[in-house]
């Protein structure tokens, strides 16, 4: 191989692809043009379906055909695709890949590529019972000329295949045996001449005989390995003395691995192995002697939304150990989907209930103890012992129950700027569904709340108020006291500006606000909740010119945030607030003086929009 071709080949490795099978017993996966099935065999197994049951691949190709197409020569080609499948039933899948090849062996040109390539189809597959599958399936492919040789003609071939699996895992037999035949409309023959080498129509894939087409393959399922062996060929139709085993065939081997439990993703490697195939004269195209491939593979739907499901007849399954049954809420009846069973030990995967009835099915399971244990997203989860039967089956329903939301007390005591109990209403500014609650006349009050942080405001007779910041704590009691303060307001609206009484006071040199302006901040937080056409408003931190710029800049923009959080903790939304620190820059009075200074000392709220 000649080392000018060695970007391109790693590129087309590593960046192209085709899609590779993935069957297992939970998730199928994809074939090297989109269903479920092995390598080069498909399988007329459904998929699983939904807005997001969405396959995607990559994967390469490399073959060598030795002494060919003179002796001491080697002819090779580096082939990639990338495939996407979209299964919107589970009994209907479409699917797309596009490839790219490589070659740098052909007698006409040093380094032979090619891009563009297509493939493109849909599948309609049903299940006839337990183990046996059937279905149809049309694939078009799309295949440029030989550009490189100088020919511009594009072809479109068709394939038509009737597709048939059985699959015994259901019987605890590790095995799957897919069979495929069909017709091949080919019509790439004129995008090579009839003088053109055969090296030319192996690198082109160029056979322009119609042809029918056979492939049996069979896999065995071992968690969390698929292993496969298949044999598939092209049987030409007008190929006058032509025996049957002068046409394209291969055998393939092939393994796949999945990593993950649900098995939505896995790699793979197979190998094409062409070593019995004639090397007479009256053959049509000669077989690579060897070909590999490998990929990477996911798929995106929900594991288990088919094959969980109860069957219509439960009777097909008599004399089977298996759990059957349905999940429904416990409060209202209504089934529940998407519940997750896990049943008789870790060794067993677990089921999903089916989303549309709720209905699951268990996978043969050894008769004795069976513990169940279901759980979903807003149900307290529920574990039962059951027992499998020596023989037939055993119908257990699961009954779930909505699970509370963790609750504590809140226990509310109000008083008055004197000391003494007094009424007032208790409202919660941070849940607005939550409405006003009163004290009985001696300011007493019971509340149960979700466990959460909460802002509780009291507001008693003449806008009076006290703000209190609660933790409530699941199963336990706690005391929220207010201190009604005098309704007197020390802010008030001023032109485009809030404007305070009296000045934000800070412990000196940092952001701690001083208790005696939680007055006025309560009176800011007031102004706000009463007019929520205020959208934006700045909080401007200010500092006198002690100290150098950059430290004051600092503390200036330190104590424009404890202001924001303040207001955030009296029921202000964070995305009404803007801090900003201006440091010393914008002086209102001398700094040489100390009332001066002091008067700098300052947090302004400005009203932007």
């Amino acid at each position: 191989m000649k080392p000018k071709s060695i970007w391109t080949l790693c590129f087309l490795f590593f960046c192209s692809s085709s899609a590779l099978a993935a069957s297992n017993p939970v998730l199928p996966g994809l074939h090297p043009d989109g269903p479920v099935g092995v390598w080069r065999t498909f399988s007329a197994q459904r998929r699983e379906a939904g807005p997001t049951a969405i396959g995607l691949s990559l994967s390469s190709r490399y073959f060598n055909l030795s002494d060919f197409p003179v002796s001491g020569t080697d002819l090779e080609r580096l082939s990639g695709k990338a495939a996407i499948s979209y299964t919107p039933l589970s009994s209907w899948e479409i699917f797309l890949s596009g490839s790219a090849w490589t070659s740098n062996e052909d007698v006409t040109a040093a380094l032979v590529q090619q891009v563009g390539n297509m493939d493109f189809g849909t599948k309609i597959a049903f299940d006839v019972d337990e183990i046996w599958s059937v279905g149809v399936m049309g694939l078009g492919h799309y295949r440029r000329g030989a550009v490189d040789l100088g020919y511009t003609d594009t072809a479109l071939s068709w394939d038509a295949l009737a597709l048939g699996t059985l699959d015994l895992w259901s019987q605890g037999i590790p095995l799957r045996i897919h069979g495929n035949v069909g017709f091949r409309l080919d019509q790439t023959g004129h995008l090579l001449p009839n003088t053109a080498l055969e090296a030319a129509r192996i690198l082109y894939g160029v056979n322009g005989e119609h042809s029918l087409l056979a492939g049996l393959g069979v896999e065995v399922p071992l968690r969390p390995v698929v292993l496969s062996a298949e044999y598939t060929m092209e049987i030409a139709l007008d190929a006058a003395g032509v025996g049957v085993f002068d046409n394209p065939q291969r055998a393939t081997l092939g393994v796949r691995y999945f990593p993950s439990e649900d098995r939505t993703w896995g790699v793979g490697l197979a190998s094409d192995l062409g070593f019995f195939a004639s090397d007479g004269a009256s053959r049509i195209v000669k077989e690579p002697d060897f070909g590999f491939h490998a990929g990477l593979f996911f798929h995106f739907a929900k594991p288990g939304s088919r094959v969980e499901a109860l069957p219509t007849k439960v009777a097909e399954v008599e004399n089977e150990n298996y759990i059957f049954g349905k999940v429904t809420n416990a409060r209202t009846g209504h089934s529940v989907g998407g519940a997750i069973i896990a049943l008789c030990g870790p060794e067993i995967s677990p089921l999903v209930s089916n989303p549309e009835d709720g209905r699951f099915r268990s996978y043969p399971l050894p008769a004795g103890d069976c513990n169940l244990t279901v759980t979903a997203d807003g149900y307290s989860p529920l574990s039962q012992m059951v027992r499998v039967p020596d023989q037939g089956n055993l119908q257990h329903d699961m009954v779930l129950t909505p699970s509370e939301p963790e609750r504590g007390i809140v226990v509310v005591r109000v008083k008055d700027g004197k000391g003494k109990p007094t009424q007032a209403q208790i409202v919660l500014p941070d849940v607005p569904r939550a409405k006003p609650m009163e004290t009985d006349s001696e300011g007493r009050l019971r509340i149960k709340l979700p466990v959460n942080t909460y802002v509780m405001r009291a507001e008693g007779p003449k806008g009076s108020f006290s703000t209190v910041n609660v933790d409530v704590v699941d199963g336990t009691e706690v005391y929220a006291e207010f201190l009604l303060q005098s309704g007197a307001t020390e802010a008030f609206l001023d032109d485009g500006l809030i404007s305070v009484v009296k000045p934000i006071q800070f412990k000196s040199g940092s952001e701690v606000i001083s208790q005696e302006s939680e007055k006025t901040l309560q009176d800011v937080a007031k102004i706000l909740q009463a007019n929520p056409q205020i959208e934006l408003v700045e909080i401007g931190g200010h500092t006198d010119s002690s100290g150098s710029s950059e430290k004051n800049l600092q503390l200036s923009q330190m104590r424009a945030d404890a202001v924001m959080e303040t207001l955030i903790s009296l029921g202000i939304q964070k995305s009404r607030l803007t801090p900003v620190g201006y440091g010393s820059d914008q002086p209102i009075a001398d700094n040489a003086t100390l009332a001066g200074r002091k008067a700098n000392r300052r947090v302004e709220f400005k009203i932007l929009k």
